[in-house]
């Protein structure tokens, strides 16, 4: 609660070798210091750049060294 998170806008998923850029964030604009609320809970829709309809996992990553990292999340349906 209270504290505050950052989309840098340098943030990516990568799929069989190939970045998919964050390019935006509904709740925040990248590089902007979003608060979160007081239950510390916050939906957020992101939009990167089209992904290859065949990508069945994923990796969330940053070209920052302190970015975040979210390894082998797994797509049940392939994106369309």
């Amino acid at each position: 609660p209270h504290h505050w998170i950052r989309f840098s806008g340098r943030e990516y998923l990568l799929a069989n070798g190939v970045k998919y850029q964050l390019q935006s964030v509904d709740k925040c604009a990248l590089g902007e210091k979003y608060v979160m609320p007081a239950s510390g809970k916050q939906n957020f829709t992101l939009t990167f750049s089209p992904i290859n309809a065949k990508v069945t996992t994923m990796d969330w990553t940053s070209d920052s060294a302190d970015g975040w990292k979210i390894i082998g999340i797994k797509i049940d349906k392939p994106v369309k």
